[in-house]
This record gives structure tokens, C-alpha cells and sequence, in this order.
């Protein structure tokens, strides 16, 4: 579903009358709202752009989340959604050119406005400045690192496959697993935070194609960053030099086959946003001729 058409069924659900009491009981309880007859006057106040509403824009916003926080009722989360659709489609117009389905997309600015309005702290001075600011910091850092998983997976660097004799001389000389662990994890330098995205995404478009065996491969060496001497040595900690060669080219087979994969489903990937993209955009010219 569209942005247009996930709000309109919103403002349907703001225009219910079965809902109509919801704002009247609450306009008895939330000063921000008491001057307020109906829902749609403290939507006016929040669709006015001038800078001297803003103090009323902030309190109003505040009743809306914590009455939505406190009741957990759709209707409330439903009305600050209305109110901040011109913000989302301001900011679907700014995620043209990425590598997400249009309908996806959608999806994850809807879901990215909802995690802030649960997650926001209400005392933030500017609170519609700052719902706004950190609902596209979080869409464009989602975008940023789904666009570098996907230069990772289509990009093997040379040095990445190759045999590392310094670090296999330095983790033979290891004295126990514990140290070999501790260096793998210090190869681990991604915010925590872009490395579940990562994750997240690799398992949701490779998990049909990859067993879970191949996907922590490729976690560990796409995502974390370690190679795969590093990786062998982690694993087989007990092996011999010998040993740990032959279980090194094994791996490295297998690495080289999980790439081919990945690189298949990112392909299928973009061919159906092209398509995508198409279809909207042919949708688009008809309305307009309309």
C-alpha cells in the first residue's frame, strides 16, 4: 500500500464516529487539547507551518503520543500519522534512486515514524523538530547501510580470500581459544547498529538461498570485517597447521559459492525494483493524462 492510500485509510478511521468520543473525553483531561472542539482544529494547528505556532504544534504533539503511549489505542497513533504525512512524503520524495521496491519503502518510513513516536522522549524541547529529524535520521541511515551490505556482497576484495601467513603464524602461537576469539572480535569495528541492519537484511533476502551455516560466513566476513584465516583458526582451534590448510580451501569453496548466490539474488533484487519503479511511474503518467 501507497503513502497515499495508507493515509487516506487513516484519516477514514479519524473521521469514524465511533471514534468521536476519543478526543472529546481526552480534551477533558489534556490541557494542550482543551481549547480544541475537535481532533481536526489540533490538526490545523499541526499542518501550520509559520514559526509562531510551534510551542502549540510541541504541546499538541505531546498530548497526541502520550494518550497513544498510555491507551494504546490505533486512533491516536492514526492521528499523528495524519498530522506528519506532509513530512513523509517531503521525505519519500528525498529517498528517489535507491535500491528499495517503492511499496518497501513506504513500508519502512511508516515503520521508522511509528519506532520514534514509541521511542521519543516527550520533555525534548522541539518535539516536532525533533520527531521529524530523527524519523529521517533513521530512514536514511536504514537506506545507507542496505546500499553498503549491498557493495559488500558485490565486492570481494583480493586480499580478502587470500592466505594470511603472518596471522596464521600469530594464532598458532596462540595459547588458548579465548585469544583467538578476542582477535577475531577486534576486527569488528561497525556500529552495533548498521551491523543488525546488515544482518537483518542479508537473512531476509539471502535466508532462502543461504543455510545458516553459509550466512555466518558471510556475516563474519562481509559484515565483521574478518578474514579467513581468522575464521578457520576461530573455528578449528585445535587443528594442526596441515589440518587447518585443507579446512581453509574447503571454506574458501564454499565462501566463493555463497557469493555466486548472493550476487543471483541481489540481481532477481534489482530487476524487480526496475519493475517496480516502471509499473509506478506508468501509473503515474495515467493519473496525471486523467
Amino acid at each position: 500500500m501507497g503513502l497515499n492510500r495508507y493515509f487516506r485509510a487513516l484519516e477514514s478511521e479519524l473521521s469514524a464516529a465511533v471514534n468521536a468520543h476519543l478526543f472529546t473525553e481526552a480534551r477533558l483531561r489534556l490541557p494542550a487539547l482543551a481549547t480544541h472542539e475537535t481532533l481536526s482544529s489540533a490538526m490545523e494547528v499541526l499542518a501550520d507551518r509559520s514559526r509562531d505556532r510551534n510551542r502549540d504544534k510541541d504541546a499538541i504533539t505531546r498530548a497526541l503520543i502520550a494518550e497513544y503511549r498510555e491507551s494504546k489505542k490505533s486512533y491516536w497513533l492514526a492521528a499523528i500519522l495524519v498530522a506528519y504525512a506532509p513530512m513523509m512524503r517531503r521525505l519519500r520524495r528525498g529517498c528517489c534512486g535507491n535500491d528499495i521496491p517503492p511499496d518497501e519503502l513506504d513500508q519502512l518510513m511508516i515503520t521508522k515514524l511509528i519506532d520514534t513516536i514509541d521511542t521519543c522522549p516527550l520533555d525534548r524541547a522541539w518535539l516536532c523538530r525533533e520527531l521529524c529529524r530523527c524519523t529521517r535520521r533513521h530512514v536514511f541511515k536504514y537506506l545507507n547501510t542496505e546500499n553498503a551490505m549491498r557493495r559488500l556482497v558485490c565486492s570481494v576484495a583480493p586480499d580478502q580470500l587470500a592466505y594470511d601467513e603472518a596471522t596464521e603464524a600469530m594464532l598458532m602461537a596462540s595459547d588458548s581459544a579465548e585469544s583467538v576469539h578476542g582477535s577475531a572480535a577486534a576486527a569488528i569495528g561497525r556500529d552495533p547498529e548498521e551491523r543488525a541492519i546488515c544482518i537483518a537484511y542479508l537473512r531476509d533476502r539471502a535466508g532462502d538461498a543461504l543455510d545458516s551455516e553459509k550466512l555466518d560466513l558471510v556475516i563474519a566476513t562481509r559484515i565483521d570485517g574478518e578474514r579467513l584465516t581468522r575464521y578457520v583458526a576461530r573455528h578449528y582451534p585445535a587443528s594442526s597447521n596441515t589440518e587447518r590448510r585443507r579446512v581453509y580451501q574447503r571454506i574458501k569453496r564454499r565462501h566463493s559459492r555463497a557469493m555466486a548466490k548472493l550476487r543471483k539474488v541481489f540481481a532477481g533484487e534489482w530487476q524487480r525494483v526496475r519493475l517496480a519503479r516502471a509499473a509506478q511511474d506508468e501509473r503515474s503518467c495515467l493519473s496525471m493524462a486523467a
